[in-house]
């Protein structure tokens, strides 16, 4: 429910306007993988839908993230 918050909110305002949301994207993102690591990959479709959000907010923090996104999507992509 959070992450359609937090999509809901970045939509309603603008890509330009999320600046106050960036500051928690690093803490919401190792939520994410956190959640990942304590439920069976079969549940693996909620916190997908939220990095796939969380992505889609500030480009310069993906930049940040991505050397541990890539090691993930490629384990997803060779698992299923």
């Amino acid at each position: 429910l959070k992450k359609i918050k937090l999509f809901s909110y970045c939509e309603e305002v603008g890509v330009d306007q999320t600046n106050d949301v960036v500051h928690y994207l690093p803490r919401i993102f190792e939520g994410i993988l956190t959640t990942m690591s304590r439920i069976p990959q079969s549940a693996y479709i909620w916190p997908l839908e939220s990095l796939a959000i969380l992505i889609s907010v500030d480009e310069t923090f993906v930049s940040t993230i991505e050397h541990r996104l890539s090691p993930l999507a490629i384990e997803l992509f060779v698992n299923y």
